[in-house]
């Protein structure tokens, strides 16, 4: 029986809503047959991680036959940007139904014959916050939603394919507009990275994923932010998302077929989990032993089998069959290109290297990592991070979320 409007529940999305603020006010939606509203009507700069985000929320409502409508942007500049997003596309890809049929009534601006803003355009508009190099490669399909079948390109079934398509991505991230763009604001000797350690890593862990049928992913940069102090600096986010099965209930299906999850030679790295929680224990190699290696794998917490997946040499595969490496990672960190390693390649390159945060999603877990403070006095064969637990609603969210942020340098 349908409810009334009086009971549906409306999520409000603004330009402060963070993927931390999204999953607090997600928990506030309920689970089962009231209708959800969620409205984007204030948004003038879209966050592209979010919109990915609410996309596997709204992805497993659609599956389970709950009433979802979205209200669209008020202001042209934030229809507008959405759409050069290819907001549509990736919805349609995520969600498997068209955002049209989850659009309130009132919506259908958004498919008008509104005149489309061009680059100039965009560029010209302070408030839109991008520059003219971005709205350039924006014009030749960058930082946009994309997607792709995953089936087809599992390692199980079509490792060369795989291996093709990592390589034309790599390709795609070697356009000179990019590199002049990355290299300015990242600098020269860290920009390699986001093709080998963030790219590369990011969708071959996607298309690894138990029963993943969809990858979508979004890149998105906003250059000219001013700052509180009056600053600027800019952001670049990636996002990649994909339907597959829960990682952590991976790991615990092999550990349930007896399978060791722990590759021998993890130990040769030391990294560290602190945790910014006092009510909760730091996390490394030696309590992924201790806490994984039970008789009983149904009885480990969830939240410990998904930090588990970013320790290096933690993997559900881990004889590395259909693994894949990049060369530049063979050639420069031999020791990295194992088995169970690409999570904290790219969790390790985002970190450290980029002075970055990257945010999991997946099942009812959400984990945030940032370099922690000591991190620089390590030794070289020794990481710390630290990290931010959070649980999301039960069964609420479809799929697996890796949401990169990126500081841009003026």
């Amino acid at each position: 029986m349908p409810v009334s409007s009086a009971e549906a529940i409306s999520i409000t999305i603004d330009d402060n809503t963070e993927l931390t603020s999204l999953a607090e006010l997600l928990g506030r939606s309920a689970p089962g047959a009231a209708e959800v509203v969620v409205n984007l009507g204030a948004l003038r700069h879209p966050n592209a991680s979010v919109l990915l985000a609410l996309m596997g929320w709204t992805a497993q409502r659609v599956r389970h036959g709950c009433a979802t409508k979205y209200q669209l942007p008020t202001s042209r500049i934030g229809r507008e940007l959405l759409r050069r997003l290819n907001y549509e596309h990736g919805f349609r890809s995520a969600v498997g139904t068209s955002l049209r049929s989850v659009m309130a009534p009132d919506q259908e601006l958004y498919f008008e014959s509104e005149s489309r803003l061009t680059g100039s355009d965009i560029v010209g508009l302070e408030e839109a916050q991008i520059s003219e190099a971005a709205a350039q490669l924006q014009d030749r399909g960058f930082f946009q939603f994309r997607s792709w079948d995953s089936d087809p390109l599992h390692p199980k079934i079509n490792l060369s394919g795989l291996h093709a398509e990592l390589t034309q991505q790599e390709l795609r991230w070697s356009d000179e507009l990019l590199i002049s763009l990355l290299s300015r604001r990242l600098g020269r000797d860290n920009v390699g990275y986001v093709s080998s350690h963030l790219v590369y890593e990011a969708l071959s862990n996607a298309f690894r994923h138990a029963n993943s049928e969809t990858i979508v992913s979004v890149e998105q940069v906003y250059d000219v932010i001013k700052s509180n102090a009056g600053h600027r600096c800019g952001i670049l986010r990636m996002a990649f998302w994909d339907n597959g099965d829960p990682v952590q209930e991976t790991l615990r299906k092999s550990l349930l077929d007896g399978r060791n999850v722990i590759n021998p030679d993890s130990r040769l790295l030391a990294v560290r989990f602190e945790m910014k929680s006092n009510v909760q224990s730091n996390f490394d190699l030696e309590a992924a032993n201790a806490r994984l290696l039970v008789k009983d794998p149904h009885a480990i917490p969830a939240e410990d089998l998904f930090l588990a997946a970013f320790l290096p040499g933690v993997t559900s595969e881990p004889e590395g069959f259909g693994a894949t490496y990049h060369h530049l990672l063979r050639e420069k960190y031999p020791l990295l290109a194992a088995p169970g390693k690409g999570l904290f390649n790219m969790l390790n390159a985002v970190c450290t290297f980029l002075r970055g945060t990257l945010t999991a999603w997946s099942g009812g877990q959400a984990v945030t990592f940032m370099m922690h403070p000591s991190a620089e006095a390590e030794a070289a064969d020794r990481f710390v991070f630290t990290v931010a637990c959070k649980k999301l609603p039960p069964d609420q969210f479809m799929g697996n979320l890796i949401a990169i942020e990126l500081p841009l340098s003026a």
